[in-house]
């Protein structure tokens, strides 16, 4: 896995001047490409790319954009056969199609691209070593930094197709993904404790203890996890470690708190506060199921129907185990 550095501008105007100012200023051109880019987003959200050129397939996956300027990600890449091609399509599903002619040019460190997109227009686009040698390809260009954009050909692409409410709610996921991750993984540990606690007692102090030290010791284990699953990748920082391990504490933390609430009004019986916990339970889950669902482009009631199936599925087999060890404990001894 590597990092790429990238920038994009728009051309405006005669794309005949930015040509002969690359045939001045570019070491080699190093020809001239047609490419058809098939975006894919996994169960996860990561963005799969398979580029076809020359006959050829590229398969490629970019994890999160952490740069402030320039477009800074980490990016896997391996070639395919065209059965993987078509294993991968009816797997994951296409979520766009960006083709393109691209001519590439070589300057000191950097690869210049002029592409004409289908449906998007004319842009310039660099990748280079590093965000320096970018924003210096850019000067000797004769542009300015505030010409770039951010967008990809991904976003730009989707844009013209999507309502605005939905890039926005895209846009919110890749900032805060891990935080729903621990939120949902919170709301199926906590639901299934508390129905198998209830099952095997019917003290109120033992349900609301149970929550509380789940809630911390759980959180505080995932997160750790996450911690040294992200550094242990390439290409990740501590300091992006830290930001995936604390969005998964806060979101695995915060909300399983509120599952304790029922419990601390003597209004509601036990068994009460056990329905309005499970009904609290999938509202959420349903409401992160149908965000999860509308981010990836996949049926939304399919989706909803997983998770909540998944979550009566560890509701039933905590009950049930609560219930046999209740069972046992109240056994007489000898029989």
């Amino acid at each position: 896995m590597r990092r790429e550095y990238q920038i994009k501008v728009r051309v405006n105007g005669s794309v005949d001047q930015i040509y002969e100012k690359l045939l001045s200023l570019c070491e080699e051109m190093l020809g001239c490409v047609t490419q058809k880019d098939t975006y894919l987003i996994a169960e996860d959200g990561t963005t799969c790319r398979i580029r076809e050129e020359n006959g050829k397939y590229l398969f490629t996956t970019k994890g999160h954009d952490f740069g402030v300027r320039a477009r800074i990600k980490r990016v896997s890449e391996r070639f395919i056969e065209k059965v993987e091609v078509d294993r991968l399509l009816k797997t994951l599903g296409v979520k766009a199609v960006v083709c393109k002619n691209r001519i590439l040019f070589r300057y000191r460190e950097s690869v210049i691209a002029v592409d004409d997109i289908e449906h998007l227009g004319e842009f310039i686009e660099i990748r280079s070593t590093s965000e320096a040698n970018l924003f210096k390809t850019l000067r000797a260009l004769g542009l300015n930094e505030s010409d770039t954009i951010k967008e990809s050909c991904l976003d730009m692409t989707l844009a013209r197709a999507l309502p605005k409410w939905l890039q926005i709610l895209i846009r919110f996921h890749d900032r805060v993904g891990e935080l729903i991750f621990g939120i949902t993984s919170g709301v199926l540990t906590t639901t299934g404790l508390l129905v198998g606690v209830n099952a095997a007692t019917e003290s109120r102090l033992a349900v609301v203890s149970s929550i509380l030290v789940i809630a911390m010791a759980d959180s505080l284990s995932d997160s750790f996890g996450m911690y040294l699953s992200k550094l242990g990748e390439r290409g990740n920082t501590p300091i992006e470690a830290v930001r995936y391990a604390f969005g998964t504490f806060a979101g695995k933390f915060m909300l399983p708190l509120t599952f304790a609430l029922p419990f601390l009004f003597p209004v509601f019986s036990l068994p009460t506060a056990v329905i309005i916990d499970l009904a609290w339970g999938a509202v959420v889950l349903s409401v992160l199921s149908v965000e999860q669902a509308l981010v990836s482009q996949k049926p939304v009631l399919r989706i909803v129907c997983r998770n909540i199936g998944l979550a009566i599925l560890i509701v039933c087999l905590s009950t049930l185990i609560g219930t046999v060890v209740a069972a046992s404990c109240l056994t007489p001894a000898g029989t």
